[in-house]
């Protein structure tokens, strides 16, 4: 069963933890990271209210966008005998 979007952001943002988990979960998430900024739904609206400095400049989602499609190119050249991207 696959895990909700909001829990694996949640451990995504555990970085400490994230090396933990496996290499196809690793990149989903990235890929998620990615398409949460692309849509502005991340940081989540009800985490802006408490906190309205943690919103993302344009400039901002675009580094941490390129940050994760980096991490995923990283990701499949150090490790090519696995199969990190899902069958779709």
């Amino acid at each position: 069963m696959a895990e909700p979007r909001h829990h694996r952001r949640q451990a995504a943002s555990q970085f400490s933890e994230f090396g933990k988990r496996n290499l196809r979960w690793q990149n989903r998430t990235l890929e998620e990271i990615a398409e949460e900024v692309e849509a502005q739904a991340m940081p989540l609206p009800s985490y802006l209210i408490a906190r309205a400095d943690a919103r993302l400049s344009d400039a901002q989602g675009e580094r941490l966008i390129a940050w994760t499609k980096d991490l995923r190119r990283l990701l499949k050249e150090q490790h090519p005998e696995e199969r990190i991207e899902p069958e779709r």
